[in-house]
């Protein structure tokens, strides 16, 4: 909304015209549900804003389709914004019963959790209390929520992250309530609420003047609220102060008989087509109509006549009405009844050009080959039309009317030859994609000549190596048959050696003063203070960087992260700190408005202790600078929500002692500040191709090499010098001699507890308790050792498990041993009791009573050789790139370093086995691999 236009329009009641009172039947029979339908593709090449596309190019996208519909249009002028959202044109696709709830009386949608969250007016069958419904787009109930307290609960409205306000029609009010994925019980005393008024009277005092709906207006950051009879529309800036807030408002007269809900659709992005951002949505149950009017209460743009009937036969009562991320609506009806309506035009979200398609395709798979030739020099829009709508329109401009070469892709690829430490020999390969216009010929490539009798055009094709210290660009030249210039580019500049990218480091402080704040022991969140306590005297110190400033990619690999502070106050006592991070992807920003809005937010399982030094005012070092975080940035990082627009929030709360630190307000110079070091080389182990055809069972040493072994039986000496045969792993052996592996955990998801009490699975901790574990109970172990190569029919003489002690947190016990009875053990899942429920090989667990730990000395279990002869043993035994689950369970407790603490320390497991077939093959392995 332009500043205009909230000058104008702010807190103005909506004027409503009169409507037909012609009634629609429901569009469906009931519960009848259309059929899972493919979304649209994000298009990939031509890319967006493309130049030099040849004229009959191939278009791809992402994600294959089914009968698909492909369009192009000349030209890239488009309509200009459509001025309403076409109710009329929605069609019902669904109506659900909302199963054991009664008096739906509100809506809204969740658009992080993709939830609906519905509100009753009175207890449900059997209950006392009043509740929140949170279901699925398709009305299946996934949890509830008690309100306790709570009288006459009419609408419910999300306010962004975890915040909601709440609607209490006899008081007059409405509250502000955090609800969390754990939430399951509502309290209305202490909430903070804003009390309405009406010209200066309490909203109470009027009958009939019931608040019915609520909505919230993001841009504006403003609450809107209706009043059934009288038909007003009142609003007010958002806030939460318990005192009262007088309301500007208007009185409109209008045909309709009552206002039950409001919605504001400049909450979705997904209108960006439209010019509704001042728009509002208005229901009425009572004429049973839903319609869309303009902020000056003058025009009603669109309109949707809704059932009077539902399919129970019972008289429907519209009373709140929501629309999701896609512009579908819902609204739902006393007594328990939700109507999903869908736009009858799949495509009307999308812009349009103005002129008609110039060819359309039916398309299958990722690729359409445009069977027409297109104009030279000409621009161009493509796009994608599915079930469920149209792709983003794509532009691109085709080539000049002249002999000429068009890379359409341009990848490098870097090695290091694995001397990673040796930037002199690195070296990089060009992978082009290339078309021709209006000629064939060769090309050429500067420095090395390479030449080529034709380009093999649209046709991908490799150049180099070329040294990475090549100064000049790579160029590529294009000749005719009869050896004329008909083009020349440059496809790459010079890169750096592939070392100096390997990993990569970013500093990022606290960027705005609001980001970095602290709650105190009676909740309450202070912001814009110049120092920050840390310790046993607050509750909690909370930071937020900005990925945004960060740039770390999806699936980065983290290597080291640190919390760097200016020292606020002189401190010399001891002090002991626990550091966590917030489980979302994207944190909101703290509210100073809302008690304990810092500690009421979900944690992720890891935590790191930090023993923090003596430290002086001023002081910036490394005495101000945490233990390696990696491991529990690393939880936040893989999750599937993690992107380039992400918030992540770091909370540290004290055991003992007390610190003060910088804040923002004090200049970027002194804030609080994020190091972290990440790579994206993939994890040691991972099979790969080092390109050599002489070498066998390749992988990745995690450092972005990838490099195999000498084949089976190849001469060679031994460390003793004698005379030896290599044994496809990387080993040079003397026959039958014995062969002694060690294998590391090699994945965060691949050492997991599995809580005692509730099963659930719990990874990336930098401690495993084996197995006892406050509030968990005895807690089952799961250990999957990855990449195992031993032959088939090697007699295994010695395995045992090693682990590296965290600490002296002993508690006498036996602890039983057994293995997983598979062959290539999969991966561990969040599934509950996914450790706890995997078939064991049928040989008793080995018993093991481990003596008193020490932290950092090295313990191992009792010989475990008898379970790994029996896999071996096994018909379909596989040799190579195995994997072996390990299940711990028993009673006591002893506390082993996992992956994230070092990963060097990781839990082992150690292997002797003699092998008289050499000719069996097994992947590399090293004395401790990973």
């Amino acid at each position: 909304m332009s500043n205009t236009k909230s000058r104008i329009f702010a807190c103005m009641a909506i004027v409503l015209l009169s409507i037909t009172a012609i009634q629609a039947t429901f569009e469906t029979t009931p519960n009848e549900r259309l059929p899972i339908t493919q979304t649209p593709p994000t298009l990939s090449s031509p890319a967006d804003g493309a130049t030099n596309v040849g004229l009959s190019p191939t278009f791809r996208w992402n994600g294959g389709l089914i009968n698909a519909t492909f369009e192009i249009y000349e030209g890239n002028t488009f309509e200009p914004k459509r001025n309403n959202l076409d109710l009329g044109n929605y069609v019902a696709v669904d109506s659900l019963e909302v199963i054991n709830t009664e008096d739906l009386s509100g809506i809204t949608y969740v658009s992080d959790e993709n939830l609906l969250y519905m509100i009753t007016n009175k207890p449900s069958a059997g209950r006392t209390s009043r509740e929140i419904i949170i279901t699925d787009l398709n009305g299946e109930v996934i949890r509830t929520i008690t309100l306790s307290g709570w009288n006459d609960t009419e609408d419910i409205v999300h306010l962004g992250g975890n915040n909601f306000a709440i609607i209490e029609e006899d008081e007059g009010r409405v509250y502000f309530v955090d609800i969390f994925p754990t939430t399951s019980f509502i309290s209305k005393s202490g909430k903070p609420s804003v009390r309405l008024f009406r010209n200066g009277i309490p909203w109470t005092t009027f009958s009939g003047d019931g608040i019915e709906g609520i909505s919230y207006d993001v841009t504006e950051n403003r609450i809107y609220v209706v009043d059934e009879k009288r038909r007003e529309i009142h609003c007010f800036n958002r806030g939460n102060s318990s005192s009262s807030n007088t309301l500007k408002n208007c009185s409109i007269a209008t045909t309709l008989s009552d206002l039950s809900g409001i919605y504001h659709p400049n909450q979705l992005s997904v209108f960006n087509n439209f010019d509704v951002d001042d728009h509002f949505l208005l229901l009425s149950h009572e004429s049973n109509t839903l319609i869309e009017v303009d902020p000056n209460c003058n025009r009603i743009y669109s309109q949707r006549t809704l059932p009077r009937v539902l399919p129970s036969g019972r008289a429907s009562k519209f009373e709140g009405v929501t629309m999701d991320k896609q512009g579908n609506l819902y609204l739902v009806s006393e007594f328990n009844w939700l109507y999903i309506y869908k736009h009858e035009n799949k495509c009307h979200l999308s812009k349009e050009h103005t002129e008609d398609p110039i060819h359309q395709g039916l398309v299958n798979g990722t690729s359409y080959n445009l069977p027409i030739s297109l104009k030279p020099n000409t621009d161009y829009v493509w796009r994608i039309k599915t079930d469920e709508g149209c792709s983003e329109f794509s532009s691109f401009r085709t080539a000049p009317p002249i002999c000429g070469i068009n890379a359409t892709e341009i990848g490098t690829t870097c090695d290091d030859n694995c001397t990673p430490n040796n930037l002199a020999d690195d070296t990089f390969t060009i992978t082009v994609s290339a078309t021709v216009e209006n000629g064939s010929g060769f090309y050429t490539v500067s420095h090395d000549m390479t030449t080529s009798p034709s380009i093999p055009s649209g046709e991908s094709f490799e150049i180099g190596p070329f040294a990475t210290n090549t100064t000049a660009d790579i160029e590529l030249t294009f000749r005719d048959s009869a050896d004329t210039l008909c083009d020349t580019i440059i496809i790459v500049s010079r890169i750096a050696p592939c070392s100096e990218s390997k990993e990569t480091t970013v500093e990022t402080p606290v960027s705005i003063g609001i980001h970095d704040a602290h709650e105190g022991k009676d909740g309450t969140v202070i912001l814009n203070s110049a120092l920050i306590p840390m310790g046993d005297q607050i509750n909690i110190a909370a930071f937020i960087f900005r990925n945004a400033d960060m740039g770390i990619p999806k699936g980065a690999r983290i290597t080291s992260a640190v919390l760097q502070f200016t020292a606020g106050a002189t401190a010399i006592e001891p002090a002991t700190f626990m550091i966590s991070m917030e489980k979302n992807s994207s944190v909101a920003d703290f509210n100073a408005d809302f008690p304990n809005n810092i500690t009421n937010r979900p944690m992720v399982n890891g935590r790191v202790q930090w023993e923090v030094e003596p430290w002086s005012a001023g002081q910036r070092g490394d005495a101000q600078q945490s233990p390696n975080i990696s491991n529990i940035l690393q939880e936040i990082v893989n999750r599937s929500s993690f992107g380039p627009n992400s918030n992540i929030g770091i909370y540290i709360t004290g055991t003992s002692g007390n610190r003060v630190v910088q804040a923002r307000e004090n200049g970027v110079a002194q804030a609080p500040e994020l190091i972290v070091k990440y790579t994206t080389c993939p994890i040691a182990g991972t099979p790969c191709d080092d390109g050599d055809p002489n070498t066998v069972n390749d992988t990745e040493n995690g450092e972005c090499c990838c490099k195999g072994c000498p084949p089976v039986e190849t001469p060679c000496r031994t460390s003793d010098n004698l005379d030896g045969i290599h044994d496809g792993q990387c080993n040079c052996i003397i026959p039958n001699s014995t062969t002694v592996v060690t294998y590391r955990i090699a994945s965060p998801e691949d050492d997991v507890e599995e809580n005692g009490k509730t099963g659930s699975i719990a990874s990336y901790k930098n401690k495993l308790r084996l197995v006892s574990a406050p509030g968990k109970g005895n807690q089952v172990i799961g250990l999957r050792f990855t990449s195992i190569n031993i032959p088939a029919g090697a007699q295994i003489s010695n395995a045992y498990l090693e682990f590296v002690a965290e600490s002296e947190n002993n508690r006498p016990g036996t602890l039983m041993i057994s293995v997983e009875d598979i062959n290539n053990s999969p991966p561990f899942k969040s599934d509950k009791l996914n450790v706890s429920s995997r078939e064991k090989i049928a040989n008793p667990a080995v018993l093991w009573e481990p003596e008193t730990w020490e932290e950092g000395r090295k313990y191992r279990t009792e010989n475990l050789a008898d379970f790994i002869q029996e896999l071996v043993n096994k018909a379909d035994w596989q040799e190579e790139n195995t994997a072996i689950t390990f299940i711990i369970e028993g009673t006591g407790r002893r506390v082993a370093k996992s992956y994230e603490n070092p990963s060097e320390e990781a839990p082992a497991l150690h292997i002797e086995y003699t092998n008289s077939n050499i000719g069996t093959q097994g992947t590399n392995i090293n004395s401790d691999r990973r």
